[in-house]
């Protein structure tokens, strides 16, 4: 999952940044930090229409203050967690206004940064445990680490060498140890057992190319697929 941090005082920028990557590289999470900026316009020409993290500052000096900068980012990422660094904790009241749906406040001069950054982390991952249940995303556990996958970008999932799984997303792509059966009975009915060696996701299917056998993805990407699954997929 993508952080992006927005914070106009260079110092406390890098404080901010040094918190965040240590907290990441200690809980082994599979995060992180691709954009830490000034400039609120980065941060919105850096959106990928993934579920991201956005720690920001409220006064940032800028043609957007943070507000209005959460409120965009809202509008393309809806269920992603923002988080205000501020001292200003009388505007809480007009992240209501923008409807931006804020996680939390964190008040620059009140507590310790490292804890209240801690406990924001704390709170998302527990909100991902919560979304692992609606099936929203899967957690797979990893020998050092836990592996939050969003199922809305997950495309396709294929067998590769040594029991391992390569998981395609639509901005990366996850080799983990496992099994196709297994993965395929926790995820939802739109996932498709189209071949012994791949899963798709048919949000994702763009047309069957029957001649090649072959799924054809909005993503560009093709999937095998058994001659007796297309009659099955055509019905």
């Amino acid at each position: 999952m993508n952080i992006y941090i927005c914070e106009d005082d260079p110092s406390q920028r890098k404080e901010i940044t040094t918190i965040i990557k240590n907290y990441i590289f200690i809980e082994n999470l599979d995060m992180q930090v691709v954009l830490s900026t000034a400039n609120p316009h980065q941060v919105l020409q850096c959106l990928d229409n993934q579920q991201g993290i956005y720690f920001l500052d409220i006064d940032l000096h800028s043609d957007l203050n943070g507000i209005e900068l959460a409120s965009q980012i809202r509008a393309k990422d809806s269920h992603g967690y923002i988080i205000f660094i501020t001292t200003h904790d009388e505007m809480a009241f007009e992240t209501f206004k923008y409807q931006v749906a804020a996680l939390d406040f964190i008040l620059k001069d009140q507590g310790d940064l490292q804890s209240n950054v801690r406990k924001v982390f704390q709170t998302i991952k527990q909100q991902l445990a919560i979304d692992a249940v609606d099936n929203k995303v899967i957690a797979i556990n990893l020998n050092d680490r836990v592996l939050y996958l969003n199922l809305n970008s997950l495309t396709y999932v294929e067998t590769a060498s040594n029991h391992k799984l390569l998981l395609h997303s639509t901005d990366k792509e996850s080799l983990v140890t496992g099994d196709l059966k297994e993965l395929e009975e926790r995820l939802p009915d739109n996932f498709f057992r189209c071949h012994k060696s791949f899963l798709v996701n048919l949000d994702y299917l763009d047309y069957i190319d029957k001649k090649q056998n072959l799924l054809r993805l909005k993503t560009g990407a093709s999937c095998l697929i058994a001659r007796r699954k297309i009659k099955l997929l055509e019905k």
